[in-house]
């Protein structure tokens, strides 16, 4: 099967292909995450006294985010 796939396919298409399912998997299991979160977390922080006076700024929340999806980015590329 893979001598197949080595002989019909470019390796343009084989590593884009390689590249997609990594982003997949890694989103699926982010969203995964994601929601065990959002049902966990309000939950712990009525627990902790104060908890519920907890803000993030947009401006830490968006650092976050673009530093997780460039490094996601860097580690997938580098790992296939």
């Amino acid at each position: 099967m893979i001598e197949m796939l080595v002989t019909s396919a470019s390796p343009l298409s084989i590593m884009t292909g390689k590249l997609l399912a990594a982003a997949a998997a890694g989103l699926i299991h982010t969203a995964i995450w994601i929601t065990a979160g959002a049902f966990t977390l309000p939950a712990v922080f009525d627990r902790i006294p104060s908890g519920g006076e907890l803000t993030i700024s947009t401006e830490l929340l968006v650092i976050v985010s673009l530093s997780f999806v460039l490094g996601y980015l860097l580690f997938s590329t580098l790992s296939c």
